[in-house]
């Protein structure tokens, strides 16, 4: 038997809001739906900044290697601070 906690919905019709608590918690979550449509809602934007300064495969590699550094970022978040919430709680039941 596998146990899973449920996944929260993101619906595409609603614009995403990481000033929405909940939202913001499964950006730091490193959650794949909204990692997706964090990166088919700024693509556009971020490769055109990108596109101002680089060109080609520099370009491409730039852009992708951002969104790839964002989500490594947020799922180590995720991981330290459950980390340290275990660090804490070990020492408070210890």
């Amino acid at each position: 038997m596998v146990l899973a906690l449920p996944l929260p919905i993101i619906f595409a019709d609603q614009p995403l809001d990481l000033d929405d608590e909940s939202q913001r918690a499964l950006f730091h979550a490193g959650n794949r739906a909204l990692m997706g449509r964090l990166y088919q809602e700024s693509y556009d934007g971020v490769d055109a900044a990108v596109g101002r300064v680089l060109c080609g495969a520099d370009r491409e590699t730039v852009v992708h290697d951002l969104y790839l550094s964002v989500s490594r970022n947020c799922r180590g978040r995720a991981a330290a601070v459950a980390r340290r919430a275990g660090c804490v709680a070990r020492s408070v039941h210890g």
